[in-house]
């Protein structure tokens, strides 16, 4: 390694080596956005030093080589000039054009490792797309609170509930301003039509408390072969076994037995 007045040396004496250290160092704080200034904080040396550095009149010491190694992630092999992979990974430790730089590293990845980052590409724009249009409901649905007008508390919707049940998203699918107070709650639905009423209507928000227990009255989220579905709780009082009830009175109450595969949730909790 040229460390100390060995690097110096080698500038002095137009050094090829010497010439890619001043470069590189250069280039690396530029191209993370940092001045001199920021170099010798983050180091813990004065910012003429850092400037000497960059222009070739001094070398930084060992300890002060290992700090610079330290900061930007690099070998000292590469810093000097010695070697020109930047990394043990021989990834780019900068680049202006981050698909170029994200398809270097796509390369070296091994088949399986590339079907998961593609999945992981494909999730992340999924919830872009979703925070998106969130924040666009969100611009529009901006209550001014004055006089006379409820305060709201911003609510996250985790389900769409509809005539054909729900499915729980792990990410907000909605979000509203709901009227205060709002009940202590796990998880939060949003109705969609007038297949519930007159328990709940269309856009109604439905605060659920998870709990496994069943309980004569209640109104649970269960589910029943595998899909979700809004229904009463009440007791055969003949033979005591527990009955769902779809809040649709035109329905028949389901028996519920131990070969039936079904699992609650939890309950709605009202006002």
């Amino acid at each position: 390694m040229y460390v100390g007045k060995n690097m110096k040396e080698c500038k002095d004496s137009n050094n090829t080596k010497g010439l890619l250290f001043t470069e590189r160092l250069t280039k690396l704080r530029l191209a993370r956005g940092w001045t001199k200034k920021e170099i010798s904080v983050r180091i813990g040396k004065s910012q003429q030093t850092v400037g000497k550095w960059e222009n070739g009149t001094n070398a930084p010491k060992f300890k002060d080589l290992v700090k610079l190694v330290e900061l930007f992630g690099v070998t000292s092999d590469y810093l000097l000039g010695l070697s020109d992979t930047p990394s043990k990974y021989a990834y780019p430790p900068f680049n202006d054009d981050k698909e170029e730089y994200v398809g270097e590293m796509f390369k070296q990845l091994d088949e399986g490792n590339q079907d998961a980052t593609v999945s992981f590409i494909e999730n992340r724009l999924d919830n872009q797309h979703i925070s998106k249009e969130i924040r666009e409901k969100d611009h529009r649905k901006q209550i001014v609170v004055g006089q006379g007008e409820r305060p709201t508390k911003r609510v996250s919707i985790y389900a769409r509930v509809d005539t054909q049940g729900f499915e729980l998203s792990e990410v907000p699918v909605d979000c509203l301003d709901y009227p205060v107070p709002i009940p202590i709650h796990d998880i939060a639905f949003k109705v969609i039509g007038d297949f519930l009423q007159p328990s709940f209507f269309d856009d109604e928000v439905m605060f659920v408390m998870k709990d496994s227990i069943l309980r004569t009255g209640d109104i649970c989220i269960v589910q029943l072969n595998s899909q979700y579905h809004v229904m009463k709780v009440s007791q055969n009082r003949e033979n005591g076994d527990f009955l769902l009830n779809s809040l649709n009175s035109n329905e028949a109450p389901i028996t519920l037995s131990e070969k039936d595969d079904f699992s609650i949730f939890g309950k709605i909790v009202l006002m």
